[in-house]
């Protein structure tokens, strides 16, 4: 037998600062981990799973760094929720320093939650070296951004008043041009200021901003003349390190400059802002006359239409057909485009104004992106489980190395076992649980009479709070009668906890053609799904109860498109929620 031997090292990191560290994190078994893990390095470590008590523990405990989980039981992957916190968290202190983590990662999600204010990111599980570092600079910035806070303050109590622009005369017309102005300052609207060169459109800006709530940001200008028009599009939205061959650096535009500000803009730079919006975008916009004849194309149609001066007849005979699809292409390979078309009267002159999509490029991209929510929340699952076990393995290593007879190791060993042991076990559930979802069969439809399957889905759940209701005309059904028994069954008991707590539940089973379609429904008046988790619910190992498996409805969704049907639900909090089943 072959004995490999394990080597943990052991790991020492000098905190440069000691801090007041609050964690906020839904999962006991990672606070668990964090509280032993940070105990020595920290002054004091504050946990919670409730984040509904993080202004309590901002206003008393008052923190250094906080640390909080983005996902919650809600939301498995989304992250929506730690936004939320976050905006909670800043609201109180918005000189807050807080450190999300997140067992699921991403640059875009990182990218996000550094601009909405967050500053740092770590992924579960953490390195111990990097993880300790990331703390102890986010120490180091929330004493500085204390101190510089008592800085401002004593500079602000010192500062003079700043001078304003003067806007001279006091005829009628500029008056009512001086009041115009107070009234807008408040506005986040765009303001189209007109007049003769040289008559203050710049001095009138600069006013609107000067009494505005944006006065301390900043204030930037576009000087067409000083800009070629082969650069207008960089010096507006900005370029990357590389993005052509003088790009040494990264460079930010006129855009991100005045983010939060106020950006002037003279009316030939509105119109080629306007073209350079519409030439980014990826579908393709297009002007034409009443013939067809194109006058105007962004980038996107010019791809797709080459050199073409008119609108292809396909694309032409669809609008005035009033057809919102039309197939476009090779002869080889073609495409289904999604096309709009509005009229519009420009000057006493007919023109369109077309927007052409490429269905099979969207259909792609939502295929792409479910595979992208199902791995995020697989991920999320599986980094939740093991970043307390190899959190725990390693710190108590590294105690039991240090002081092997501290009794309180004891304590912390037996603890740590029975975290291992149980996050071990949920990850074995969890395979399980993938395994079950990987081995629906195909299924075996026979005739079935909607009446007999009601029967038999009334006996299976006699609770009086479910009614079955069906048409006076028999209906008829080809269907796996064993795999909808399970649908409706899973359907049934997730209505029946919706209702848990309702004094009077109602579910109601429903069934009725419409067309060529059967179109069953189960409606509960219970407590409903949020909005911001509904287009989830069938995804995958996602759920919003706390022992869910979260495999169901994604089983239901299954077993319904073998049958060639579909599902889809509608719901409002705390009103209840209605799942519709379509089988042709």
């Amino acid at each position: 037998m072959h004995i490999q031997a394990v080597f943990i090292p052991f790991i020492f990191v000098r905190m440069e600062e000691k801090g007041k560290i609050l964690i906020i994190d839904d999962n006991k078994d990672v606070l668990f981990a964090l509280n032993l893990l940070l105990e020595p390095y920290m002054q004091k470590v504050k946990v919670t799973t409730q984040p509904a008590r993080i202004e309590y523990f901002m206003r008393t405990f008052q923190p250094d760094v906080v640390l909080l989980d983005m996902n919650f039981h809600r939301d498995a992957v989304s992250g929506q929720e730690g936004f939320e916190y976050l905006g909670q968290i800043l609201e109180i202190d918005p000189q807050a320093v807080v450190i999300f983590m997140t067992a699921y990662s991403d640059i875009e999600k990182a990218v996000k939650a550094i601009k909405v204010g967050a500053t740092d990111f770590i992924s579960k599980p953490w390195e111990t070296e990097k993880f300790l570092a990331t703390l102890s600079s986010g120490i180091r910035l929330s004493h500085s951004r204390k101190e510089v806070g008592r800085l401002r303050e004593q500079m602000k109590a010192m500062k003079a008043d700043d001078t304003l622009p003067e806007l001279i005369g006091e005829s009628p017309a500029m008056l009512k041009v001086k009041d115009t102005i107070y009234k807008l300052v408040e506005t986040d609207a765009n303001i189209l200021i007109t007049g003769e060169s040289g008559t203050g459109k710049d001095l009138v800006a600069r006013l609107l901003r000067h009494y505005s709530p944006r006065r301390d940001d900043a204030f930037v200008t576009i000087d067409l003349g000083s800009i070629p028009e082969q650069l207008f599009e960089s010096e507006l939205f900005g370029y990357e390190k590389g993005a052509f061959t003088d790009a040494r650096r990264s460079k930010p535009g006129r855009m991100e400059m005045a983010s939060g500000g106020t950006l002037f803009l003279d009316e030939e730079v509105r119109r080629q802002y306007f073209e350079s919006l519409l030439n980014k975008v990826d579908t393709a916009v297009l002007v034409t006359d009443r013939e067809g004849a194109i006058e105007w194309k962004n980038r996107a149609a010019d791809a797709l239409l080459d050199t073409r001066c008119r609108l292809p007849n396909e694309f032409l005979e669809a609008i005035k057909a009033g057809k919102t699809v039309v197939r476009y292409g090779k002869p080889s390979v073609p495409q289904d485009w999604a096309i709009d078309a509005t009229r519009i009267d420009l000057r006493g002159c007919e023109r369109w104004i077309v927007s052409l999509k490429n269905i099979h490029s969207t259909l792609e991209r939502n295929e792409m992106e479910a595979w992208q929510k199902l791995i995020r929340v697989l991920t999320h699952e599986i980094m939740n489980s093991i970043t307390p076990v190899i959190s725990l393995s390693e710190t108590l290593s590294k105690r039991c190395k240090a002081d092997p007879d501290d009794v309180r190791n004891r304590s912390y060993i037996q603890h740590g076992v029975n975290v291992i042991h149980r996050r071990s076990k949920g990850l074995l559930d969890f395979v399980e649980n993938y395994r079950r979802l990987t081995r629906i069969a195909s299924p075996v439809k026979t005739r079935i009479l909607v009446k007999d399957f009601f029967s038999d889905l009334r006996r299976l759940c006699p609770e009086p709070s479910i009614r079955f209701r069906l048409p006076d005309e028999p209906l008829e059904w080809f269907a796996d009668r064993a795999q909808m028994e399970q649908v409706f069954l899973n359907l049934l008991k997730n209505a029946c906890e919706a209702c848990a707590e309702k004094s009077n539940p109602e579910i109601i089973v429903a069934a009725q053609r419409e067309g060529n379609e059967l179109v069953f429904t189960v409606r509960d008046n219970g407590i409903g799904v949020l909005p911001e988790v509904i287009d989830r619910v069938f995804v995958p190992f996602f759920t919003t109860k706390p022992s869910g498996s979260g495999i169901g409805l994604s089983i239901c969704k299954q077993i319904i498109t073998l049958h060639g049907g579909h599902i889809s639900v509608e719901s409002e909090n705390g009103k209840g929620s209605c799942f519709f089943l379509y089988f042709n």
